[in-house]
């Protein structure tokens, strides 16, 4: 699931976590998509404890990951996009895009 270049020590606590996700990797764009990848699973995870405390139905686990990658690929999209307007090309440039950076790291 993780590139080699990320730790391979997981932490427990939610505060060893978060410690965690701040340094997982060497490469500053996995640190930023191990930060939202972060967020989206908290997201997820608190929308669908709200759904089970409100009676409503249980969403199966590959429903649940696939909302998350879609959140991840969303938010790593919109920072590939420069900040003259949201109608704007992707970079051009020839650094690797959040995106490809995403697919080249992690298999999920």
């Amino acid at each position: 699931m993780l590139d080699p270049h990320l730790r391979h020590c997981f932490p427990i606590s939610v505060t060893a976590i978060a410690s965690w996700v701040r340094s997982a990797s060497s490469i500053p764009k996995v640190n930023t998509i191990c930060k939202i990848i972060f967020q989206a699973v908290i997201y997820q995870v608190w929308k669908e404890r709200n759904s089970r405390i409100h009676g409503i139905t249980l969403t199966p686990t590959p429903v649940i990951i696939r909302e998350v990658q879609k959140l991840v690929r969303a938010s790593l999209a919109s920072l590939d996009r420069p900040s003259r307007g949201p109608f704007t090309a992707l970079t051009t440039n020839s650094a690797l895009s959040y995106l490809s950076t995403w697919f080249g790291h992690f298999q999920f």
